[in-house]
């Protein structure tokens, strides 16, 4: 009686030290081990809770490949497992890792896995033609585009796309304006069901106001004197969370104004005369027209697109007038007639 005591004794203490090389680890209801393909298997570890029936896989890196006949290390639970819980790190699914699980009838994949084997579900989560054990109903959920997808796609399953955090594809720009016309500024995201929430911040201020009412891509904004250098950004957000555009900014452009005219000179001949203008406004364009005596009418003179103008002396313009005119997109304005007269030695 004490010896066979003594062999069940041996036997029990040999299975436990077999354990570990098992990849198993038990602890009350609870069973854990390795399952992967890098660092002696250790890059991947694994626990079954058997009360709740989750098994949670950790670490990153790839999963090791199984076989139909020894399965996973936790292919005594497979029954059992109802859930599992993959890690955004891990970059592949194992063969036959889940095979047998047939209380498992949905899983969330990671984006982060790039490479899911052809038998990596079982017991109809992975479809093996004629040798497909009584299928039922499974559901992928992964991000579109991902090989979660593809494996959905290859095996019949329901793919179940998730949501993702939003994403600035094309920025707001910044515009220029006339005073009492419309700026548009448009940002584009990508990510699911997207809400926006234009901000405002005026010159001067140091916080962003979040503007009533303004919730759709695109923010139309009349432009007044109130509102030039005004900056624009959207906050882009889902269930995911939230991304704030780069801020846009209003200029607003009117009508130039001249606050300097060209002034007449005399000057000796031979020498040069400098006539300059000086005009308020934005993005100004400048084009000097003249008249000499006896003319009728204005011309302009090519190539002189500057706010000064020289002017070598000759006999030739002796007493001929210069005007600028001042433009940009809001309208223009012409400046005094200024004469030059030359001076004979």
């Amino acid at each position: 009686m004490r010896q066979r005591i003594l062999s069940l004794f041996l036997a029990l203490a040999l299975l436990c030290s077999l354990l570990p090389q098992m990849g198993l680890t038990a602890h009350a209801s609870s069973f854990s081990g390795t399952c992967g393909a890098e660092s002696n298997g250790s890059n991947l570890t694994w626990t079954f809770d058997e009360d709740t029936g989750l098994l949670t896989i950790e670490g990153s890196g790839r999963m090791a490949d199984y076989d139909r006949e020894n399965g996973a290390p936790w292919n005594a639970y497979a029954e059992a497992i109802s859930a599992a819980s993959l890690p955004e790190g891990m970059t592949s699914i194992g063969d036959f890792a889940f095979y047998g699980c047939s209380s498992l009838t949905s899983v969330t994949i990671p984006d982060s896995v790039t490479s899911i084997a052809v038998h990596a579900f079982g017991d109809g989560s992975t479809a093996e033609g004629s040798e497909a054990e009584s299928a039922v109903a499974f559901t992928v959920r992964g991000m579109e585009g991902s090989a979660a997808q593809a494996c959905a796609e290859e095996n019949g399953f329901t793919f179940v796309p998730l949501a993702s955090s939003p994403a600035i594809l094309q920025q707001p720009e910044s515009t220029s304006v006339v005073l009492g016309e419309t700026a548009t500024f448009t940002v584009v995201a990508s990510g699911d069901n997207l809400s926006y929430q234009w901000q405002y911040q005026k010159v001067g201020d140091a916080d962003w106001t979040p503007w009533t009412g303004k919730t759709s891509a695109s923010l139309s904004v009349k432009a007044s004197s109130t509102n030039n250098g005004c900056m624009y950004r959207c906050v882009v957000s889902n269930a995911d969370g939230s991304v704030i555009s780069a801020p846009a900014t209003l200029t607003v452009i009117t009508a130039p104004v001249i606050t300097t005219h060209p002034e007449s000179t005399s000057v000796m001949l031979g020498e040069a005369a400098t006539f300059t203008v000086v005009a308020s406004g934005e993005s100004l364009g400048y084009q000097w027209q003249y008249k000499r005596e006896g003319d009728a009418d204005w011309t302009a003179w090519a190539g002189k697109t500057s706010a000064s103008l020289s002017v070598k002396a000759s006999s030739t313009n002796n007493g001929c007038m210069y005007r600028c005119v001042v433009s940009n997109a809001a309208g223009s304005v012409i400046s005094d007639a200024a004469t030059l007269t030359v001076v004979h030695q």
